[in-house]
């Protein structure tokens, strides 16, 4: 008779974390690798699920990519224009005008 061996029951994690997991897991390779050079698996992997699921969340790689810069990239939009003005405020008279 073969011994069985019993392991703790996993907790069941929800969808919405799984998905947020998987975004970050993404950011984290596509900063070292680009799109390209990203495998889906390798992602996966790092969260703890198989390819097909990560493709039954996002039916491409393209669109894990997108869904986490579009925020980020709004921010350093919406940035801008106080960095602007906070430079102009800094930047000592006469500076930064171009002379022939």
């Amino acid at each position: 008779m073969a011994a069985t061996t019993k392991s703790a029951p996993r907790k069941r994690v929800p969808a919405a974390e799984r998905r947020d997991a998987l975004i970050e897991a993404a950011v984290h390779h596509f900063a070292h690798g680009g799109l390209q050079g990203t495998k889906v698996s390798a992602i996966a992997a790092d969260v703890g699920v198989a390819q097909p699921y990560v493709f039954s969340l996002f039916p491409t790689k393209r669109d894990l990519f997108p869904r986490r810069r579009r925020p980020m990239l709004r921010e350093g939009l919406d940035a801008l224009p106080a960095g602007r003005r906070r430079l102009r405020r800094e930047r000592p008279a006469g500076t930064g005008k171009k002379t022939s």
